[in-house]
């Protein structure tokens, strides 16, 4: 076995939903991500969202760098990126109520996506709710996804 194997945390502890809150997770297409949340993610002062694995650990340790500042923060994880466009442009598209409960009607949103930044901004911005307060990081470096979320939270 390679050295590295021992190193590495327990498979347990990378377990990041129980098989139940998974399976709402997928169904649902998103979901905010208590355990990773201040208070369960109830009143955040922003809203950290991760779509994709690595990005995801990413947006995991922004939180708990921001959380040990003493900012609010709300964790959600995207499986399903079509949901974030407007009501009737896919099937699985969230209602505005569904929306707003997951991304807030007035806080600053960061997307860490690894991928096209343009095509998360067109779903969100097809959202008249969303015009002006989203950032969207196409993650080339952790470094660089906590400085912009360091400059949102405490610039905002």
């Amino acid at each position: 076995m390679s050295a590295w194997r021992y190193s590495v945390l327990p498979l347990t502890s990378l377990s990041w939903l129980s098989i139940d809150e998974a399976e709402r997770h997928c169904i649902a297409g998103a979901s905010v991500w208590d355990r990773f949340s201040s208070d369960g993610g109830v009143n955040p002062d922003v809203v950290l969202v991760g779509c994709g694995v690595e990005v995801t650990f990413e947006v995991i340790a922004a939180a708990a760098m921001l959380r040990n500042n003493g900012i609010r923060v709300r964790v959600v994880n995207i499986n399903d990126l079509l949901i974030l466009g407007a009501t009737g442009v896919h099937p699985h598209a969230l209602t505005g109520d569904a929306f707003e409960s997951l991304f807030t009607a007035d806080k600053p949103v960061i997307v860490n996506f690894h991928g096209f930044p343009k095509e998360i901004k067109g779903l969100l911005f097809s959202r008249n709710t969303h015009v002006g307060r989203s950032r969207v990081s196409d993650s080339l470096a952790s470094d660089r996804v906590r400085d912009l979320i360091l400059y949102e939270s405490l610039t905002s």
